[in-house]
């Protein structure tokens, strides 16, 4: 098997893992969901049901009682978003490990067999990893310019 049909393989591989892990992270994530939603809409229906009246109902959504309930087991629309430190974290990872990948694949030794497959994958893997650090940056400085990164944290 020839270098370019090893990386075809491999990148196959690769994109058919991370989408049926990415499928089974999505189904339990909505069954969670799901079960949650489903205990709320019971917990309100057992209320209502305890409260029987109009005017007892009226008196206690009222009271502010209701929207603390709501806050604490309420049911949240989407995955919530990791803090803008995380993501900036992972950009820096992703760059860095490519960046340095992208420099070995272009000091790898070329010969024949390999230069076909190497000479392409190799800048495209750098370009990549230093594309994911300039976006880190960029993420970092646009984070800071918007308060999103307390002082403590840039530092």
């Amino acid at each position: 098997m020839e270098v370019s049909e090893t990386i075809a393989v491999l990148g196959a591989v690769g994109t058919f893992s991370y989408t049926l892990i990415s499928l089974v992270k999505m189904t339990f994530s909505h069954w969670r969901h799901q079960k949650l939603a489903d205990l709320q809409s019971a917990t309100m229906t057992k209320i209502v049901d305890k409260l029987g009246t109009s005017p007892e109902l009226l008196a206690w959504l009222q009271t502010g009682d209701l929207k603390k309930f709501l806050d604490v087991e309420r049911v949240p629309a989407e995955v919530p978003q990791a803090a803008p430190q995380s993501r900036i974290l992972n950009a820096m990872q992703a760059g860095a490990v490519l960046t340095a990948g992208g420099l070995g694949l272009l000091v790898v030794p070329r010969t024949e067999s390999n230069w076909e497959a190497l000479g392409f994958l190799g800048p495209v893997v750098l370009a990549v990893g230093i594309g994911f650090l300039a976006a880190s940056a960029a993420s970092y400085l646009l984070s800071a310019k918007l308060g999103m990164v307390s002082a403590g944290e840039r530092e």
